[in-house]
């Protein structure tokens, strides 16, 4: 998978704890510590990164609601803040990862750079509608939705995975501040429950994204080129952040343009069009994109209360788009 800037590297990680106890799932080798207390995880990758990594976060759980944020972002630590729906902390178990680069100079202006994971694995990404009759909006070849109530989804692959299982990670589509937890995830299916701000059951439409290991070696030190099942793919980092107001791209693809529109909503344009709709995920922030399409998204960030509101801290964006119109080979 190709992409815009030098030496991106994800280091992907499944973590649980409670109190100040860890449980690793995956990636163990990949960080040289995880530490927890008051539902915070402090992770020190095993590599430094040369710049401060771009950060995606998911609850996991089977109680209601959850977030994961971030804080003390540095080139070789970082925290993820484990909470509730309503925002306050609460032990969880959290999918984790941080996409960084080995170099400083990070644009290199053309699409020559290969995107590359601490162990291999490739991506498979969904969208699904979850409002009114549930689809699979896209993708529909690679796995089969049943919707098991309101807000409640399972994704069944049709090719199980022979090795460890997938990290995922989701953001809803929409005019709307629904959050996702992954529930339950097996060797063949993901279950998927979307809740309102006062953590109640909602139907959502949503993005899904899977990392899956294509080896059950998980040590971090066998580094490996990100693989996807789609035709031409295009990856982008985008980073927001907002002062007094006022939306910059502080890192983005050369050309691409954002437009404040509103408290809390930004409209993302993109400098080379894709040949439809990409996968976008959010992290940091409890933020949905809504209007997507092939030119460009906007991008809504919510209080825990679900009011539109300009956020304190970064906004990151993984933008995971096809420069072909057909899906497969």
């Amino acid at each position: 998978m190709y992409t815009d800037r030098i030496g991106v590297r994800g280091v992907p990680l499944r973590v649980s704890g409670s109190g100040t106890t860890v449980t690793h799932s995956t990636a163990i080798g990949s960080y040289d510590s995880v530490t927890l207390a008051s539902s915070v995880f402090t992770c020190t990758p095993h590599y430094a990164f040369r710049i401060p990594p771009f950060l995606f976060g998911q609850a996991g759980t089977t109680s209601a609601g959850g977030v994961v944020t971030f804080s003390n972002v540095n080139v070789d630590s970082f925290k993820a803040n484990s909470l509730s729906g309503a925002g306050a902390a609460a032990d969880n178990t959290i999918n984790v990862l941080p996409f960084g680069f080995g170099t400083v100079l990070t644009d290199s202006y053309s699409l020559i750079n290969m995107v590359s994971m601490d162990f291999p694995c490739y991506l498979e990404c969904f969208k699904i509608q979850g409002t009114g009759t549930a689809a699979l909006s896209n993708n529909a070849t690679r796995a089969v939705l049943t919707d098991n109530g309101t807000g409640d989804y399972t994704v069944t692959l049709r090719e199980g995975l022979s090795n460890s299982l997938p990290l995922v990670f989701g953001t809803a589509v929409g005019n709307t501040s629904a959050t996702l937890n992954v529930h339950s995830i097996g060797p063949t299916s993901v279950q998927v429950k979307t809740y309102d701000a006062a953590d109640a059951p909602v139907d959502a439409d949503f993005y899904l994204f899977l990392f899956c290991p294509s080896s059950s070696y998980l040590h971090g030190n066998n580094r490996a080129p990100l693989q996807c099942t789609q035709r031409n793919a295009r990856f982008h980092l985008i980073q927001i952040d907002v002062t007094a107001g006022t939306p910059v791209l502080t890192y983005a693809p050369f050309g691409t343009s954002i437009v404040d529109t509103g408290i809390g909503i930004y409209t993302i344009t993109f400098a080379t069009p894709f040949k439809r709709e990409p996968y976008v995920l959010v992290g940091n922030q409890r933020a949905n994109i809504s209007d997507p399409s092939a030119t460009s998204i906007v991008v809504r960030a919510f209080t825990a209360a679900g009011a539109l509101a300009d956020p304190s801290t970064p906004i990151y964006l993984l933008v995971y788009g096809f420069d072909d119109a057909n899906e497969y080979w």
